[in-house]
């Protein structure tokens, strides 16, 4: 081998982790309908208490909803604010 054939690998631009940080977060929400579904449906089965119980997790597991669709869309919106770079298209496809 000539010239060293050194390798050298930089870290992934800054929007890749942005990218797999709302995917994430996208997957945490999906859980998170369907153990909401869940609590509903609980909820509406008949029962000896006041339902309080069930009704402060369905209130519990939906502010956790909101709060992970609100952290996505800042993070989308850094992403879209981000400067000019050279994969500002694919940055760009990410975002579709």
């Amino acid at each position: 081998m000539k010239g060293g054939g050194a390798l050298t690998v930089g870290l992934p631009p800054a929007w890749v982790d942005i990218s797999e940080e709302i995917a994430a977060n996208v997957q945490r929400v999906r859980a998170k309908m369907a153990e909401l579904a869940k609590a509903h449906a609980k909820a509406l089965m008949p029962s000896f208490g006041d339902g309080k119980e069930d009704q402060h997790r369905i209130e519990t597991v939906t502010q956790e909803i909101t709060d992970l669709l609100k952290r996505s869309e800042k993070r989308l919106q850094r992403l879209s604010a981000a400067g000019p770079f050279e994969d500002s298209n694919v940055r760009k496809n990410v975002q579709v």
